[in-house]
């Protein structure tokens, strides 16, 4: 259910247990072992294809400062939020239509229900509507901070502080406050 329904529950060891990344703290991750099976056709199961799967370049279960684009920065683009973004030592991350639709990073660096969970110190959302299947990836981060030109965006109910303004003149002056 994404992350709205929690249980808890004890294994009987040995297990498979699988779960997104970012959900447990890199430091907790030592010591784990993975073992890779391969896949195998037999009767009931037909092997279309093997495709690798494409790498991420940023670190975000990791990361301390996140900067999350949504469509409402598309116009703005990737190349605007950059120079924001190695200004707060932050890493960039984004919606899922914002990957799949608008292009505007690559699949791997959505957050959200079926992308990743982040745990960062301060997330910046930058024309992220807020919608809970984007929320339930981001909602353990310690500070969110939103900025988005609709005033009844639902991200206005999950956010620490919010900024109702255009996405890149706000994200403009705040590097200049910032440099």
């Amino acid at each position: 259910y994404g992350g709205t329904g929690v249980r808890t529950v004890k294994l009987a060891l040995p297990a498979v247990v699988c779960m997104g990344n970012g959900v447990f703290p890199a430091s907790s991750r030592t010591g784990i072992q993975i073992t890779e099976v391969p896949c195998v056709s037999d009767d009931h199961v037909v092997l279309e294809a093997i495709e690798k799967k494409e790498r991420q370049t940023a670190d975000l279960a990791s990361a301390k400062r996140v900067i999350g684009l949504g469509r409402g920065a598309r116009d703005m683009g990737v190349e605007a939020v950059k120079p924001l973004a190695e200004l707060i030592g932050a890493e960039l991350a984004c919606t899922r239509p914002a990957a799949e639709e608008d292009h505007l990073l690559s699949k791997s660096c959505y957050v959200g229900v079926s992308g990743q969970t982040i745990k960062p110190d301060l997330y910046l959302m930058l024309g992220v509507s807020g919608q809970a299947q984007h929320m339930v990836g981001a909602s353990n981060a310690g500070v969110i901070i939103a900025v988005n030109k609709d005033k009844n965006a639902p991200v206005f109910k999950r956010c620490d502080y919010g900024v109702v303004g255009d996405v890149a003149d706000v994200a403009t002056k705040l590097m200049g406050k910032l440099a």
